[in-house]
């Protein structure tokens, strides 16, 4: 996670208002990410205001919530990767067994 970080936070090389709206939100996702990490890594002391604990607990709940729902969608898109992946090895074997009839019959 540490090189996404720092890969999306590097300093843009030209002004920031000549980057692309993408190059932009890359740069400000990675600014965010590098903020909520120090936020949430900060421990929750018995000498914290209630205000400070409860905002941390807020915002690492809202954190969880987002995996949640983040989670699904890239364990669906490994499930259908290993799907074309078992696919092409099957179409592998097939041409593998039935490749060799084909030959066999063309050349008589």
């Amino acid at each position: 996670m540490e090189d996404v970080i720092e890969r999306l936070s590097a300093p843009p090389n030209k002004p920031f208002g000549e980057l692309s709206f993408a190059e932009k939100l890359s740069y400000l996702e990675g600014l965010a990410l590098m903020r909520l990490r120090e936020f949430l890594a900060r421990p929750i002391i018995p000498e914290m205001e209630p205000w400070e604990k409860r905002l941390i607990v807020q915002t690492a709940t809202s954190m969880v919530k987002l995996v949640a729902q983040v989670q699904p969608a890239t364990l669906q898109a490994g499930e259908s990767e290993s799907r074309t992946v078992e696919y092409e090895a099957a179409l592998e074997r097939f041409k593998r067994r039935y490749g060799k009839r084909e030959a066999a019959s063309e050349g008589t």
